[in-house]
């Protein structure tokens, strides 16, 4: 459930602007069936709202995957920094 959080963030974002897309269109066209002049509104500051807002999450995802990468490689630094002092620790007691 919580493994590959940031792909999962990204994906909600993508779904959240396709959602609101989707509502302001449906929106606009019922205001404009009615004859309400708040259509203007909802065809076109709702897109851009909605476009705004998924950059945002997405952005979040995007660090998530970017932290998530990074500790893989850290760890890996780590690792090969601990066998590289082992080898030497050991070559010294070698020769002494």
């Amino acid at each position: 459930m919580f493994d590959n959080i940031g792909r999962k963030i990204k994906y909600i974002a993508r779904i959240g602007f396709w959602t609101g897309i989707i509502f302001s269109v449906i929106m606009g066209l019922i205001f404009m069936s009615d004859g309400i002049s708040g259509a203007l509104f909802y065809f076109a500051f709702c897109p851009l709202v909605s476009w705004v807002a998924s950059i945002f999450v997405y952005g979040f995802g995007e660090l998530v995957d970017n932290r998530a990468e990074s500790k893989k490689l850290l760890k890996y630094l780590a690792d090969a920094e601990r066998k590289r002092a082992a080898k030497e620790n050991s070559e010294e007691a070698s020769v002494e």
